[in-house]
């Protein structure tokens, strides 16, 4: 047996792994009392274990993998967490600070080479792109303070991406005129580019989309496929000759759609990633960090201070800019700017090929490292800071037409080949700020055999529990023994006070009828809550567009409001385009119901107009279907649609199917 004698720095990958483990554990842990971010923690742990402090680590094969998979993985999720609608709405702020954040620092940088330092173009030029670029160290905590959807990180991300890609695109052309390439080395790596970005907006999407349809719907599965995209996407950038922090940024932004943000797959890649990836890289980070530079001499601390004093504030200016010309608050202004003020890796990657080249001296290198580990702080701290006054501010802006409603919903489990699937579309409608849980209910026919059946359900309960634990959603399990099924549901509901009901049919059965009238039906005529019966043999998450029949007089109805906010939160989970088929007057209120800052991209077909609705099951794009139906005697009750229900295996063939019934204040009969 060989026998390992314990030195510094530590070189053992399993001792390395358990200090940076027990370091990620405990650092939250020791702060919480304390004003300081526990992404301050992480970098100021790395700065003090690290080779040029206490040398207690080194930067080793270990840390290198980890560090540079967790800078992906900040942005990839940054990708994910995109969301369009709130983009396409806030375009230009996004576009204007992507602009701002680039041209104001590199201005700064290039002024302060050429004319303080006597530097040429290609010099100045670096310093420029080197102020101009950060990375979403901070991005973690924006995410924690669930802050990551609001307009303002959204114009901070999508600027941090813009402004890092002009970076990388500088950089060629420098690079190029450095190694003596010329125009064509630029031009190769324009096209190279090009061809990648397509590559990844086009072809990964549709690769993915199939992949969740036709191989898989395992979760272990999908996220495996999910991180190899991430991880073939960085590769690919490199060979593009871009930053792979690019590709895994594009990965996360064309995976944006197939991973709704409750999901469970969404859940496992945040997951792994805040408590082990992200962690590593902040560490990373904080190992780079030479402190004992700065003290090399008066150049590199006079570097430092000018190349702090210019990031700060020139990133402050893009920030106030921004907020000038687009009307912004004080709070969304300080988190873009805490948000983008970081510089980590694009800097780096800036400032070592000016090393490599004789560009860049070796105090400005290092001022450059200290710059790294400032502005870091600085970010993390700030982000922290305003991200909380934001997240108050956001939650006192919200209007009492945009509280969420109580909710409860109720998924009774019947059929285990759709028992995953009606879980899956609870957690898609379930508000995740909700205190109460997800009810499951399993009812067990009252005979003999009833104690042995109880018995028998219990794994695939456990089973259900652990599904919905993965997509961090509470799930109770109830269950009943009665001779009647329906009645044993509807007094469920009764006693929970259940605000929606989940039922599914299996897109076997054809003969509807024939359930309707043993099950559904007696249901409906019993229950005053929202009941949602869904039919869903393709995957949910591959959902383009949404389209919604709506009968005369629909919002007339007391549950007018929950269909409506049940429609809206599963467009903007997936991201989908809404079309209603429906009359003027419900079309005019669906516009006022549904806030502009929050709705999906939708348009309003001209009428109610059932032979259109149901012609567009033959249209390629993959649909889900909702129609909104009523119960007898209510305002909006119609008996052509009630009948037409009969009809849906045949009229909507393997289409995704949910038809609504919405909330009444009394029983039908």
């Amino acid at each position: 047996m060989e026998h390992h004698t314990f030195s510094l720095p530590v070189s053992d990958p399993v001792l390395i792994f358990a200090i940076v483990l027990l370091a990620i554990m405990l650092i939250p842990v020791l702060l919480r009392r304390t004003s300081i971010p526990p992404i301050v923690g992480m970098i100021v742990f790395g700065v003090v274990i690290g080779p040029y402090a206490t040398n207690v680590l080194e930067n080793s094969d270990v840390m290198v993998l980890f560090g540079k998979v967790g800078l992906l993985y900040i942005m990839f999720l940054a990708g994910l967490e995109i969301e369009f609608v709130s983009f396409r709405k806030n375009s230009k702020p996004s576009i204007f600070f992507g602009l701002f954040t680039f041209f104001i620092p590199y201005a700064f940088g290039y002024a302060a080479g050429h004319f303080l330092l006597n530097f040429n173009f290609i010099q100045a030029s670096l310093i420029g792109i080197l102020l101009a670029s950060n990375t979403l160290i901070a991005f973690p905590s924006a995410s924690r303070l669930g802050i990551t959807k609001t307009s303002a990180v959204t114009a901070a991300v999508s600027g941090t991406v813009i402004a890092d890609t002009i970076v990388l695109i500088f950089l060629a052309l420098l690079s190029t005129l450095l190694k003596g390439e010329g125009n064509s080395g630029f031009f190769t790596f324009l096209v190279s580019f090009s061809v990648f970005s397509f590559v990844l907006f086009f072809v990964l999407p549709r690769m993915a989309a199939w992949f969740f349809k036709s191989v898989t719907t395992d979760g272990t599965t999908q996220f495996l496929f999910v991180l190899t995209a991430l991880f073939a996407a960085a590769f690919a950038s490199e060979l593009a000759g871009a930053e792979p922090i690019i590709g895994a940024f594009f990965a996360g932004l064309a995976l944006n759609r197939l991973i709704p943000s409750t999901s469970t797959l969404m859940n496992r890649i945040e997951f792994v990633g805040s408590t082990l990836f992200i962690p590593f890289f902040l560490i990373s980070v904080g190992m780079l960090i030479r402190i004992d530079a700065i003290f090399q001499g008066h150049e590199p601390l006079l570097y430092a201070v000018v190349l702090i004093a210019l990031a700060i504030s020139s990133k402050w200016l893009a920030a106030f800019l921004t907020r000038l010309f687009f009307k912004l608050t004080s709070n969304q202004m300080h988190a873009i700017f805490g948000l983008t003020s970081a510089r980590a890796a694009a800097t780096l990657a800036v400032a070592l090929i000016g090393l490599r080249y004789d560009a860049i001296s070796n105090d400005l290198f290092n001022a450059t490292i200290f710059l790294i580990m400032v502005s870091s702080l600085f970010s993390s701290y700030h982000t922290e800071k305003y991200g909380k006054r934001l997240a108050i501010e956001e939650k006192d802006k919200m209007s009492e037409n945009e509280v969420p409603l109580l909710q409860r919903i109720l998924v009774p489990i019947a059929n285990p080949a759709t028992v995953t699937k009606l879980i899956d579309l609870a957690i898609m409608i379930h508000n995740p700020k909700s205190p109460e849980p997800i009810f499951s209910l399993s009812v067990v026919k009252d005979d003999h055999e009833a104690r042995k059946r109880i018995t028998s359900i219990q794994p695939g309960l456990e089973a259900v529990k652990k599904h919905a634990a993965a997509a961090n959603v509470k799930l109770e399990t109830l269950n009943r023994i009665d001779l009647n099924v329906p009645e044993a549901i509807v007094k469920t509901t009764f006693e929970l006070g259940a605000s929606s009901l989940i039922l599914g049919w299996s897109s076997q059965a054809a003969n509807l009828r024939r359930i309707f009238g043993n099950m559904f039906e007696a249901i409906l005529n019993e229950t005053v809550c929202q009941v949602i019966i869904s039919s869903l043999p393709r995957p949910f998450n591959t959902t383009e567009r949404i389209l919604v029949l709506v009968p005369e007089n629909a919002e007339l109805e007391i549950g007018f409001k929950r269909w409506m906010s049940t429609i809206n939160t599963i467009s903007r989970q997936l991201s989908a385009e809404v079309v209603f088929f429906a009359s003027e007057k419900c079309r005019t209120l669906v516009h006022k119901t549904i806030p502009k800052k929050t709705g999906a991209d939708r348009r309003y077909e001209i009428g109610y107009d059932p032979d259109a609705f149901f012609a567009e099951a033959n249209n390629p794009r993959q649909t889900l279907f909702v129609i909104i139906n009523a119960r007898p005697h209510s305002l909006s009750f119609r008996q052509n649609q009630w009948k037409t229900i009969y009809r849906i295996p045949q009229l909507l063939p393997e289409q995704n199917v949910l038809i609504i019934y919405p909330e009444q204040l009394e029983k039908a009969f």
